[in-house]
């Protein structure tokens, strides 16, 4: 249900996701992480765009514009065979519904999760769709954005730690390697991410706490092994373009609105206001609980969770996410 529910609404994604499918054609297409030839194509063009050394590259992680690539060399591969033109909508629309299944395995997870708290099905699956169906998660799940996906490998991550927690050997390496893997594609998706990643490997080293000190260790250097596939692609990409890599496109914003948002703080982030955080909670024209007023429960949820022992380190982790 939710995969056809993410599919059948899908939303041209302009500039913020032609900019990440750019870079996948320009890989598939080209061997090459320069998009020049499509900034500007109908269909394709973007202002969320680098520039550096005179040529134009994707501003955005790199994660998502990676994961469509297969899907995409084999749609150029069928295309070919069949002696047929993909248009630029269909392209998109079948890149968008493949990334759509974030959404899915979002949904499968969360199931998972409320299913071991409730010890109830019925209750897990209202709980399920009231979250996917119920707040901004549906509809940026039928854009090509980083959001829902990033969103879907932090909750995996999530889920993996937690039934490790339950199970009687929670420092079996494979469920590290994963929950590893799941982080380093988390954030170089949608590098703030890494706000919510420090708080689940504080949650992973809770999880191995009274565990033999050489069974901490190994879960750790799996998890770091799993992490590092990932952070290596997106190091040797900044690398290659920009000479470091610790650089993002971020930097080199060739549109001039965007260079003065970026400028601000690090990398456009600062330290909160009270105006802020009312205006992207309550406001009723842009506000969060406005638009899925459902996550009002999830206060309530972490309330709950805080007052006994049994979910009270879970109820942190979901309490310093919604507040960093």
């Amino acid at each position: 249900m939710l995969f056809l529910a993410s599919a059948y609404f899908y939303q041209d994604p302009e500039w913020n996701g032609n900019s990440r499918l750019n870079l996948t054609r320009a890989l598939v297409e080209q061997g090459t992480f320069q998009i020049d030839d499509f900034v500007e194509q109908p269909g394709w063009a973007t202002e969320d765009r680098a520039l550096f050394d005179g040529h134009f590259y994707s501003d955005k992680a790199i994660g998502s514009s990676i994961l469509a690539a297969p899907i995409y060399f084999l749609l150029t591969k069928v295309s070919a065979a069949v002696g047929a033109t993909a248009g630029s909508a269909f392209v998109k629309h079948i890149l968008t519904t493949v990334q759509g299944s974030a959404f899915t395995a979002a949904g499968v997870a969360m199931f998972l999760i409320a299913a071991e708290i409730s010890k109830d099905s019925a209750r897990a699956l209202v709980s399920t769709l009231s979250v996917s169906l119920g707040t901004m998660l549906w509809p940026y799940s039928a854009v090509y954005y980083g959001h829902v996906p990033a969103a879907a490998f932090l909750i995996l991550t999530f889920y993996l730690l937690f039934r490790g927690r339950q199970a009687s050997y929670p420092h079996k390496l494979p469920r590290y390697f994963f929950a590893g893997l799941s982080l380093g594609l988390a954030f170089i998706i949608e590098y703030t991410s890494a706000l919510i990643i420090a708080g689940l490997i504080a949650y992973a080293l809770y999880v191995l706490v009274g565990h033999r000190a050489w069974a901490v260790v190994r879960a750790g250097f799996a998890g770091a092994v799993g992490a590092s596939l990932p952070l290596s692609l997106a190091s040797f990409y900044n690398w290659s373009i920009y000479g470091s890599p610790w650089a993002t496109g971020y930097a080199y914003e060739a549109e001039n609105r965007f260079q003065a948002g970026m400028s601000l703080g690090f990398m456009g982030l600062h330290l909160p206001s009270l105006g802020n955080a009312c205006h992207i909670t309550l406001d009723p024209q842009f506000g969060l609980f406005w638009q899925s007023p459902v996550l009002l429960l999830a206060l309530i949820g972490v309330i709950f969770a805080l007052r006994g022992p049994r979910h009270r380190a879970e109820g942190l982790v979901c309490l310093y996410s919604i507040a960093v």
